[in-house]
């Protein structure tokens, strides 16, 4: 292991663990990968149950080095991305942000702040997709809000790539975006959706939405099918004006 490892509960996630160590630099998280085929099989079925896969998109799971690579250029491009520290074989050294919350977290508790941060998520991930980049599964526990480097993107696992994986990576965030911000993020969203200018399909793009809502009503993070629907309805008003 890269640092000495702290006497601190690591945490574990679905394809990694997260152990914390010391680095030169201060307390740092060790990810180390671990085969999850259960999980991995289940995310290429929602991938096909919302029509990405049929569309042309495809999935995998990116190498440690490759997400190494890939968060490391991402960060120096200037997105909001959380740039790693080293690696060692298949483990990646990342910095521990003290003091972090989940997009649903920070959200939920700052009514009053979310159209800034919605449209800071929204111009990082067009920029993003203007310079070659698309992050991969990017839901509310990917993105942190952190007191003094604001959002910060996380967790490369996963690639998409095809002709719509910018319709997905969308979808994806605007999606979660709306579960977690709930009826106060809803506006801004319509607005975002319905004033785009070839950056992604809409239409595309609204129906991975309906499926990410479909597919996961039952889960932690569903119960907004009829969010979604409205938010699709405002979003195709708007189209029409303009």
């Amino acid at each position: 292991m890269n640092g000495r490892e702290l006497d601190r509960q690591p945490l574990t996630g679905g394809l990694n663990t997260n152990y914390f160590v010391q680095s030169p630099g201060g307390e740092a998280l060790l990810r180390v990968p671990h085969v999850n085929k259960d999980l991995f099989e289940n995310i290429a079925y929602e991938y096909q149950y919302i029509g990405f896969t049929g569309d042309g998109g495809r999935v995998r799971r990116r190498s440690p080095q490759e997400q190494f690579d890939f968060s490391w250029k991402a960060a120096k491009a200037g997105l909001m991305v959380l740039p790693p520290l080293a690696i060692d074989g298949d483990n990646i050294t990342y910095p521990f942000l003290h003091q972090a919350q989940t997009l649903d977290e920070y959200l939920r508790s700052h009514k009053n702040d979310q159209d800034m941060l919605v449209y800071k998520l929204i111009a990082d991930l067009r920029k993003a997709h203007g310079l070659g980049f698309v992050y991969g599964d990017r839901w509310a526990g990917n993105m942190l809000v952190h007191p003094q480097f604001g959002l910060v993107h996380i967790d490369f696992d996963l690639e998409i790539s095809g002709r719509p994986a910018i319709d997905l990576e969308v979808a994806q965030v605007v999606y979660h975006t709306l579960w977690a911000g709930g009826d106060e993020a809803l506006p801004f969203l319509a607005l975002i959706l319905g004033t785009q200018d070839n950056w992604f399909d809409l239409d595309k793009t609204s129906k991975y939405i309906q499926g990410f809502a479909k597919f996961l009503s039952t889960t932690r993070v569903g119960g907004i099918e009829d969010k979604t629907e409205e938010l699709i309805e405002v979003a195709d008003m708007i189209r029409s004006k303009n």
